[in-house]
């Protein structure tokens, strides 16, 4: 037995964990279909790591888990585990038990572990590849997959042969030496090709060593020859820069002499601007105080005008006032005299009018009570209709309540009966729950999971810091690595561009002549100023320095296809004036912070010297950032400023600022030696760090180990808990079923109460409706109509007298109405004409008042006049004396005007004759100062960073003093530069690089020859793996067909069949045919066969594999589906032969199988779309 337990949880329809525990013999696995037997197949085959999910009935990982149903949610993971017995060691591991589990989660993730500890897939399969079950197309046959063995084509069958023979781990190991053939043989083509590319180069480097020594030679006699000749140019130069110096202090003495004169001249005339300025302001206050005092003057004068004027009309205004007051008193007294005569006459027209209206109102109430009669008699005749039509009503609402009620009667009594049934459905549901609870503690299983929890969130920070300290260590390594990559890059020569380096390369393999190399290789900075050449040249670092034009050409015709190149022809070169001169600087005094232009720090050949100003001529070097910044702006078009640290400002705006980039490197890189020792101390360092990462990897492999071990923990603590949380759940599930009973049967006992209530209510109504008809019997017959009074001629007479009395009594108040508005009016005029008569005596008294304010204005008015224009002549008396004065200033001014501006044309005279002598000297210091660089560059010498002075012209060389040159010295400098230039560009390193070229040949040969024997090795297994191959598929072919023959003859009762090779000369490829007859048939197609037939073929043919190289066990879903009767007992015979050796697992619905099992389990599907497992040992043991 090797199969023990099948444990599954929210895998497909299993939502509960169940658990199959599987015995020795044959296991039948029944159930009505769709209730999730072949999900037990697809778990298990999906647990040993398939993943192609059309296997398992599926598109995705989702559709592995519980979907959930109406009843009941869905799962949010799904698990399976299946757990081997190990004892008699079939797996490699040190283990009796062995549990492989496979979870999936809704995310699609999906996780691996072996007994308990999180493991990869690659490990499953490879476990699993140990002991048979891996690959095993036969050992789990699905629903339908029994045919395929016989729908497969011959090619596609032979794969069921080689799962038999176990040729799965040949086939690996053959495809891992093909793999291994083909890196070493693409590993030798890449050694023949650099072995190709490196041969002729040890034949160049032996020819550009013989001419490197003999480029020595010549430069050491020209270096004879260039002392002599420094000598003399040098004492020449110092001469003439001496006499332009004298020159030049003398004009700026002169210079000086004129600035004084120009600034005494400059004070005078500001102090005379200063004083005018002072008059000017006091004069506009007075003029302004003038125009002040002018505008008072003027107001007072129009002031006496107006008030003059006023005076005048206020006094015409009070006589008019009077005049019209004593026509308004006469007028006055005739309207009091209308007024009493026509209130005399109103009194007897209102007592008329009154008596009138009395006599009307009579006749009008007469009319009224004989009206009153005759609506009364109908009125009560209306009164009982509307009786009769609301017992009618209300007869019609108590007949559609009786009908209403009935109907929600019998409503309740449906529901009292439901409810009935449902209290009875609870009582059975609780007692099954209450049945099926057991102890346990929530909160202990809670506490245990948060423990648990605690451990793995602190093996978790421990991973954490292990893998933060390798994953420096592994930095630190990669850092290592590229440094070691620089140093390697900087040997080989820092800063070539792909397509210059090509050129170069072919210069130097003598494909080109003319060509004397990069500008960066061939300038050399001095000691602390590399980063700020280097910053300097920019991209002009890889310009290639050629003779001339025609040398270009040659150089396009080789150069890579694409290439863009920058030249600096010799030939062509014009350097620029220095930077130096343009700026007005000598030598001895550059400003704090400017060290000077960068082609003076530069060491070069002296034929090479154009390109060095041409570069560099017209770049500033300064210290720092902010000197850069302070002398930018005083810059000429074109120019830059460079720092010390690699910083550029450039005079049109742009800036490169930053630090540069690790790895950088400026011309001049450190010599072999150095970068040996660099090396080397690189390696020392990478080895250290590997010791470290090696440990840090051991520490973090037994901290994953622990961590893994605190996953299995937690995993079993959340288990626990989920089966505490799951009876708590079935608890409250308790409780709520309770909850629900009580509250039913309340609601019955209120149901029974309604009903009772509505019985009730019925009875009254049908009472009701009796009272009513009776009520509505009585009050059938009506009281006569009465007779109408206008047919008496009563109404008319009444109607005809209020009418002639109402007009009457509306004439007569017409008329005092009239009266009545009269003497309104008349009291109304009377009333304005005493309104107006007050209002003339107070506007007399008011013009009265104004007419004095108004003589009393007048006069202020005249004394303001008076005043202002006496102050007004005393200030104008006052300006005379001033403006005088700035009259005389303003003459003394143009005076000292004019000999301002014959001083500044003095000055200025002097300045031009100082420039000019300056610049004269700045000419011959520059020409002295380019001497010495030339001798510096073109002698070698390393040391020379001061600047040139009068005492010592040459600091740091050793020249002779020579008065006059020796004869032919100029042929014989010409001469030695002719050869030089005729040499062209020399190697100084082509003896080292020979030798290192030399050492590589030698190791890539030896390389070559190993990978040469390693491919002889690879073939010879590859050799050996194939007779494997061919002779175990050629003996399981042969045992397999031979148990085919027997069985298919037992399964049939007769007939033959036999396996046969499409290919028997080609063992390696060729496909198996299966050629069967049935017993009373001939020999004929598979196809042709029938289905029952197809199926004992089939049958036969994975028996009989089964039997030659069985596995530990055996999954058969549904393979006797169509087999009849006859057919399934012997089916079931070899059945049981078979399970003697294999176990076996069987999912069927016929009887006759299911009676050859040594256990059966029942599956069936409850209404939440779940699965239910109920097992039954056969000979009276349960399970």
């Amino acid at each position: 037995m090797h199969l023990r337990r099948l444990e599954l949880h929210g895998y497909k329809t299993f939502a509960s964990r169940t658990e199959f525990v599987f015995n020795s013999g044959i296991t039948a696995i029944v159930g009505p279909n769709g209730s999730g037997k072949s999900n037990l197949a697809d778990a298990i085959r999906w647990v040993l790591g398939e993943q192609n999910y059309a296997l398992l009935r599926g598109k995705r990982t989702e559709d592995m888990i519980y979907a959930g149903s109406e009843r009941r949610p869905q799962a949010g993971m799904a698990q399976a585990t299946l757990v081997f017995d190990n004892s008699g060691g079939w797996l490699p591991l040190d283990f009796a038990e062995v549990s492989i589990t496979r979870r999936a989660y809704r995310s699609g993730e999906n996780e691996y572990f072996l007994n308990g500890s999180r493991v990869r897939l690659k490990e499953i399969t490879e476990l699993l590849a140990a002991s048979g079950l891996a690959g095993r197309t036969y050992a789990i046959v699905g629903q339908g997959l029994i045919d395929t063995a016989l729908s497969l084509r011959p090619e596609e069958r032979r794969t069921l042969i080689e799962e038999a023979a176990g040729i799965s781990l040949y086939r690996a190991k053959r495809e891992e030496a093909l793999r291994r053939l083909d890196e070493a043989q693409r590993n030798m083509q890449r050694v023949q090709d650099i072995l190709a590319e490196i041969t002729p180069r040890l034949r160049q480097l032996e020819r550009q060593a013989q001419r490197a020594n003999e480029h020595a030679q010549i430069r050491a006699e020209l270096g004879a020859l260039l002392r002599t000749w420094y000598g003399y140019q040098i004492g020449q130069a110092q001469a003439a820069y001496k006499l332009a110096r004298a020159t030049a202090e003398e004009a700026a003495t002169a210079l000086e002499q004129a600035r004084r004169a120009t600034a005494d001249l400059d004070e005078r005339l500001r102090t005379l601007r200063r004083e005018a300025a002072d008059l000017r302001a006091q004069l506009a206050d007075w003029s302004r105080q003038e125009g002040q005092l002018r505008a008072a003057r003027d107001r007072a004068e129009r002031e006496c005008a107006v008030q003059s004027e006023r005076l005048k009309m206020l006094r015409a205004q009070r006589e008019e006032a009077a005049a019209e007051a004593e026509a308004l008193a006469a007028q006055r007294q005739a309207q009091a005299e209308r007024l009493a005569a026509a209130e005399a006459e109103l009194q007897p027209l209102q007592a008329q009018s009154e008596a009138a209206q009395a006599a009307a109102q009579a006749a009008r109430a007469a009319l009224a009570a004989h009206q009153a009669e005759q609506r009364a008699a109908q009125k009560k005749r209306q009164e009982a209709e509307r009786r009769l039509a609301q017992l009618a009503i209300a007869l019609a609402e108590r007949q559609a309540q009786i009908a209403h009620f009935t109907a929600y009667r019998a409503d309740l009594a449906r529901q009292l009966q439901d409810n009935r049934a449902r209290l009875e459905e609870i009582a059975q549901a609780l007692e099954a729950v209450q049945a099926q609870l057991k102890g346990g503690s929530l909160a202990e299983m809670e506490a245990q999971v948060a423990a648990a929890h605690v451990r793995l969130a602190s093996s978790a920070a421990a991973i954490g810091q292990a893998e933060a300290a390798l994953a420096q260590a592994q930095a630190e390594l990669a850092r290592l690595a590229e440094r070691r990559r620089l140093l390697a890059r900087q040997a080989a020569g820092p800063g070539e561009s792909q397509a210059a380096g090509a050129v170069i390369a072919r210069a130097r393999a003598g494909q080109v002549r003319g060509i004397w190399g990069l500008a960066g290789h061939l300038l050399h900075p001095r000691d602390g100023f590399e980063h700020a050449i280097s910053a300097a040249l920019g991209p002009d670092y890889d310009a290639i320095v050629v003779n001339t034009w025609q040398d270009i050409r040659a150089v396009l015709a080789i150069a890579p296809p694409g290439s863009r190149l920058t030249f600096l022809p010799l030939a062509e070169l014009r350097p620029p004036v220095p930077l130096t001169v343009l700026l007005g600087w000598v030598s001895d005094g550059l400003p704090p912070g400017v060290l000077g232009v960068a082609s003076h720090f530069v060491q070069v050949e002296r034929v090479l010297r154009p390109v060095v100003d041409d570069l560099l001529g017209r770049t500033l070097i300064v210290e720092d950032l902010d000197t850069a910044r302070r002398w930018l702006p005083q810059l000429p078009p074109g120019a830059s400023v460079v720092t010390l640290a690699g910083e550029v400002l450039r005079a049109g705006g742009a800036a490169t600022l930053g630090s540069p980039r690790q790895g950088d490197q400026a011309p001049g890189a450190p010599e072999a030696q150095a970068l040996a020792e660099a090396e080397a101390e690189a390696r020392r360092l990478a080895e250290h760090h590997e010791a470290a990462q090696r440990e840090q990897a051991l520490r973090l492999e037994t901290l994953r180990q622990e961590h893994a071990q605190n996953e299995r923990k937690v995993a079993e603590a959340e288990e626990a808990l989920r089966q505490a949380r799951a009876r708590d759940a079935e608890r409250q599930q308790a409780a709520r079923l309770a909850q629900e009973q009580a509250r039913l049967q309340e609601r019955v006992l209120q149901l029974e109460e309604e009903i009772a209530a509505l019985d009730r209510r019925l009875a009254g109504l049908q009472s009701e409706v009796e009272s009513l008809e009776t009520e509505r019997a009585a009050a059938g017959s009506l009281p006569p109509q009465p007779p109408p009074l206008e047919e008496e001629g009563v109404e008319e007479r009444l109607i005809e007298r209020a009418l002639t009395l109402e007009q009457e009594a509306a004439a007569a108040r017409q008329a005092y109405q009239n009266r009545l508005q009269e003497v309104t009016a008349l009291r109304r005029a009377l009333g304005d004409l005493e309104a107006r008569d007050a209002a003339q005596r107070k506007r007399a008294e008011r013009l009265a008042a104004e007419e004095q304010a108004s003589a009393q204005a007048l006069a202020a008015a005249e004394n303001a006049w008076a005043t202002s224009r006496a102050q007004w002549a005393a200030l104008h008396e006052k300006t005379r004396p001033a403006r005088a004065r700035l009259a005389e200033l303003e003459a003394m001014l143009a005076e000292v005007e004019a000999g301002e501006a014959a001083a500044r044309r003095a000055r200025a005279e002097a300045e031009d004759r100082y420039t000019q002598a300056h610049l004269e000297a700045a000419q011959r210091q520059a020409a002295l100062a380019a001497l010495q660089r030339q001798a510096e560059e073109e002698l070698l010498m390393e040391d020379g960073g001061r600047q040139t002075t009068d005492d010592d012209p040459t600091p740091g060389l050793s020249l002779p003093s020579v008065e006059t040159l020796p004869p032919g010295i100029e042929t014989a400098l010409q001469e030695r530069r002719a050869r030089l230039r005729r040499l062209g560009a020399v190697n100084p390193e082509a003896l080292s690089e020979y030798t290192e070229v030399q050492s590589r040949h030698a190791f890539l040969t030896r390389e070559l020859a190993d990978l040469e024997a390693a491919s002889s090795q690879l073939q010879r297994v590859i050799a050996e793996l194939d007779a494997l191959i061919q002779r175990d598929f050629r003996r399981t072919f042969q045992a397999v067909n031979t148990e085919f023959k027997a069985l298919f003859t037992r399964l049939f009762g007769g007939g033959s069949a036999h396996l046969v090779l499409t290919d028997p000369h080609d063992i390696a490829r060729s496909g198996i045919e299966v050629m069967a007859r049935p017993p009373g048939k001939k020999q004929q197609p598979l196809a042709l066969l029938s289905g029952g037939e197809r199926a004992l073929t089939a049958t036969a043919l994975l028996f009989a594999i089964l039997k030659v190289s069985p596995t530990p066990f055996c999954v058969l879903d549904e393979v006797d589906a169509m087999l009849d009767d006859a057919n399934v007992g012997r089916f079931r015979q070899v059945l049981q032969e078979l399970s003697q050796r294999v176990q076996c697992i069987v999912i069927t619905h016929n009887r006759a199988t299911v009676e050859a099992a040594d256990t059966v389990y029942g599956i069936s599907l409850t209404p939440e779309g779940t699965s239910q497992v109920i097992s039954l040992k056969l000979e009276g043991k349960t399970a």
